[in-house]
């Protein structure tokens, strides 16, 4: 997982990355995992998929994604929790990894400027 980041100008357009890459995976308008007015199990999962994405693959913090999101950083740890129990499902835990893969190339490493 990348060094936690302090708010960076490109975090804006990471968490787009992290919308769009589940919206794809989750056969969703990223517009509508964004929206803090649009709900419902489903919806709710694909936006808690992005927001954990942002966590790990991007190293944003809890607060700094609430804050990208319109939400309380509580409100994105709980969401965090419930993907890391999901992937408990074998299928789940390969559509994370999937993800994952896809932003690899996006995320933040040691040494080399972003």
């Amino acid at each position: 997982m990348p060094r936690r980041s302090s708010n960076r100008d490109d975090d804006p357009v990471r968490m787009r990355l992290c919308l769009a890459a589940t919206a794809l995976e989750f056969g969703l308008d990223d517009q509508i995992i964004g929206s803090p007015d649009k709900r419902g199990p489903f919806v709710d999962l694909a936006r808690q998929v992005a927001m954990r994405l942002a966590h790990t693959s991007f190293g944003m913090t809890h607060t700094r994604i609430g804050a990208l999101m319109g939400r309380d950083r509580t409100t994105v740890r709980h969401g965090c929790d419930v993907v890391e129990d999901e992937c408990d499902d074998p299928t789940f835990a390969a559509r994370i990894d999937r993800l994952e893969a896809v932003l690899k190339p996006f995320t933040p490493t040691e040494g080399r400027p972003i």
